[in-house]
């Protein structure tokens, strides 16, 4: 398995032949390309490669399929797509970081994973755990949610 940008294994490292994970992966291209449009899709690609989510194999053949639909045939209206939030990522609705929540749904889908796991395991480019001298937070890092909730 590649090793992301970040230096860890992507959450997802391949997206394999089969057919379900391949129609999500378009599904998923069009989601970007609606939401961010085709360079913002691209700019959210690379970002998701060097978080460590994804890895330089998925990101090329994502930037593929983006640029495959930048030819407007297979383009997609804003909102064409389920933007709904799963119950572990809905108190990031109506937040900057919606979309992307949007993705790390369609990553862990495709990585046949469980977005609870994944949450668990993933920072927003920090390792928490790569400075133990630091004077953190003794219960670790904070997470996406608000004051009382949990993920």
């Amino acid at each position: 398995m590649s090793q992301s940008p970040s230096g860890r294994e992507p959450h997802l490292a391949e997206i394999e032949g089969e057919g379900a994970e391949r129609i999500t992966a378009l599904k998923w291209a069009r989601y970007l390309s609606g939401t961010f449009g085709s360079s913002g899709a691209l700019n959210a690609l690379r970002l998701y490669a060097e978080l460590g989510w994804i890895s330089e194999d998925v990101r090329q053949t994502m930037t593929d399929y983006v640029r495959g639909l930048s030819g407007g045939a297979a383009s997609t209206a804003p909102g064409s797509v389920d933007d709904e939030l799963p119950k572990e990522l809905e108190s990031l609705s109506g937040t900057p970081f919606h979309q992307h929540a949007k993705s790390l749904e369609f990553i862990t889908v495709i990585g046949n994973e469980s977005l609870s796991h994944v949450l668990a395991s993933t920072t927003m480019g920090e390792d928490p755990l790569s400075d133990s001298d630091s004077d953190s937070d003794p219960d670790g890092p904070s997470d996406l949610t608000g004051p009382g909730e949990s993920v």
